[in-house]
């Protein structure tokens, strides 16, 4: 929807406000001017009453006319097509507007108006940790959301891995897995001996068949010192290969029988009958490959999140996403800085980013009500209103926005600056226009003094436009 002009006509003066369907800015030093000025637009939109008119297109590109003149029946024509549209907006108190938008009229001002207070509060995520929430929505939603789901997963298949090892604890499980792996270790061993230890034997047998052979010539030889050191070396050989072989076979077991003596056992088939489940490889290794697996989704949670709790980021999922959303947004406006800011500007272009996001698709209709900033900059710094007019004016390539303000700044920013030229400013003031079935409001056209004159400055505000063409939407 795009208003285009307001009237407000009362007994001894009449109020026109004529709308940019981009940026208009009114200006005036009182600050209760201003303010009644948005509470006339807020109010004629609502079931007001007679008097207050409005000209509007919407979102059908239906050239409204909602007409309530003073002592008769209200009426919404549409002018193009010369028709009385009234039943679709006629209500109990009046015709609505804003009931036609799906809008409660005692929400209304909350919604539309955006005043200094609202953006010195920040922008709502909906969260408890704002700090956090924004944090979170700066870093690639694909990653973050998949780390999560990692972590998540992980947790499941944890948990079904213990269920098949009820009462296990997993240090016990992996103490076991360790003593399973040192077993088989030393069966490995002790195979790979086993070609040794049957060389001794064989070489024992042999010293000996040589020690027979030997005393049996021993008559031939005649050398009875060459005969009994021949049979002492034979001895000596087959003791030492008897002892090495004894040797290798304890450094073989020791290992496997010191640990198992932690568990007070000597053999290894004795402490896998008392485990029941756990002796299962299977069930082991699935649980032990879960731990890993949940441990290093963690890691890498921690790592991304810098410890964020995964149950508060869980909670805020869809707030976070929608603040993503929200970024993404605000650089496709141009204002990538402001997008990767965590300044005031930053977070002031964000709600007003955020206010015209609620304010699109109202409705059945879907319609989109204009944004309302009731001098919102107060108190920010030159540069920082700089960078969120800049923001305002993109903003209001593909939303009506209405700024009122007495900040001389802003006068100048909207009447010298290159953005002038697509955006209306107008000088609150007063307007003197006598009320009647001829006058101006009565048939529903604007009343309002030439460009550039302005007029007196006290009660009922009127408008001092300056000529600006209309962006297109």
């Amino acid at each position: 929807m795009e208003i285009q002009r307001l009237v407000v006509e009362e007994p001894q003066s009449t109020f026109t406000l004529d709308l940019h369907a981009g940026l208009t800015i009114a200006f005036h030093e009182n600050p209760a001017l201003r303010g009644r000025c948005l509470s006339l637009l807020v109010h004629a939109l609502g079931p007001a009453g007679a008097g207050h008119h409005l000209e509007l297109i919407d979102n059908d590109h239906r050239h409204l006319v909602v007409f309530r003149p003073l002592g008769g029946a209200g009426q919404v024509l549409d002018v193009d097509a010369g028709t009385d549209v009234t039943d679709e907006f006629h209500t109990p108190h009046g015709l609505d507007v804003l009931s036609w938008v799906g809008m409660d009229a005692d929400q209304a001002p909350q919604l539309l108006r955006l005043g200094a207070r609202q953006l010195d509060r920040g922008f709502d995520t909906g969260t408890d940790d704002h700090p956090l929430a924004r944090r979170l929505a700066a870093l690639d939603q694909a990653r973050l959301w998949a780390a999560a789901d990692a972590v998540v997963r992980t947790c499941d298949e944890l948990a079904v891995a213990h269920n098949d090892l009820p009462g296990a604890d997993l240090d016990d499980v992996e103490a076991f897995e360790k003593l399973a792996e040192l077993h088989d270790e030393t069966v490995v061993q002790l195979r790979e001996h086993r070609p040794v230890q049957r060389i001794g034997p064989l070489l024992t047998a042999a010293c000996v068949a040589i020690g027979a052979a030997l005393t049996a010539l021993h008559d031939r030889i005649g050398d009875n010192a060459f005969t009994a050191n021949a049979l002492l070396l034979l001895a000596a050989v087959a003791a030492v290969i008897t002892v090495g072989d004894r040797c290798i076979m304890w450094r073989i077991r020791h290992r496997e029988r010191a640990a198992l003596a932690t568990h007070g056992v000597t053999r290894f088939d004795r402490l896998a009958s008392t485990v029941g489940p756990m002796a299962d490889p299977l069930l082991r290794q699935t649980l032990i490959e879960a731990q890993r697996a949940h441990a290093a989704a963690n890691a890498d949670w921690e790592t991304l999140t810098d410890g964020a709790s995964l149950s508060w980021v869980l909670a805020y999922r869809r707030q976070i996403e929608a603040l993503a959303i929200r970024k993404t947004e605000l650089r496709r406006l141009g204002s990538h800085r402001l997008a990767a800011e965590d300044s005031m500007a930053a977070d002031a272009a964000r709600v007003l980013l955020d206010r015209v996001i609620d304010l699109r698709g109202l409705g059945a209709h879907h319609e989109r009500l204009p944004l309302l900033l009731d001098d919102p900059f107060a108190g920010l710094a030159p540069t920082e209103v700089q960078q969120l007019l800049a923001t305002v004016h993109r903003l209001a390539s593909y939303h009506q926005i209405v700024l009122v303000t007495g900040d001389p700044y802003i006068q100048a920013w909207a009447t010298q600056s290159p953005a002038a030229a697509s955006l209306q400013f107008v000088r609150l003031g007063r307007l003197d226009v006598p009320a009647g079935p001829g006058s101006a409001a009565a048939t529903g056209s604007a009343a309002g003094s030439e460009p550039g004159e302005p007029g007196p400055e006290l009660g009922l505000v009127g408008s001092t436009p300056t000529n600006a063409p209309a962006s297109e939407h």
